[in-house]
């Protein structure tokens, strides 16, 4: 029988984790779409942020921050300084939603299939087919 404790922290590896996804404006890509596969790496040396965490696309590069302010994150997600110590240095992400130039993501496992599907998703991106199901929130 399990205590109390080791309960909760049962359903808290469980549990989703939601990350936002913001600064996207300040870089230069191209669209994403609902399911896309996004590489995070913690930046420590960071002037601004000792526990930032930016966010890649394969095809693009750099593309924005994990928000780390209440400010910016959305609410119901984790910010940059929630998750920083229960992540490796580099982890992955899949986008949710998006909106305003804002992404609300959930944190995938570190599996080989994961990789797989980022390192795919940046060939796909000039294929000329079908591009995956785009859900815009607007006000």
């Amino acid at each position: 029988m399990m205590s109390g404790t080791e309960e909760r922290k049962n359903e808290e590896q469980e549990a989703p984790v939601y990350v936002t996804v913001t600064g996207t404006k300040h870089y230069d890509h191209g669209n994403f779409f609902c399911g896309d596969v996004l590489c995070c790496v913690k930046e420590p040396d960071n002037p601004v942020d000792s526990e930032a965490i930016f966010v890649m696309a394969p095809a693009s590069g750099k593309i924005g921050y994990l928000a780390n302010a209440w400010s910016t994150t959305v609410r119901g997600t984790w910010s940059a300084g929630c998750v920083y110590d229960k992540v490796d240095n580099t982890f992955f992400v899949e986008v949710l939603f998006l909106f305003h130039g804002t992404m609300v993501a959930r944190l995938l496992p570190a599996t080989p299939e994961v990789k797989e599907r980022y390192d795919r998703q940046g060939s796909r991106r000039g294929d000329g087919g079908d591009p995956p199901q785009v859900l815009y929130l607007e006000k």
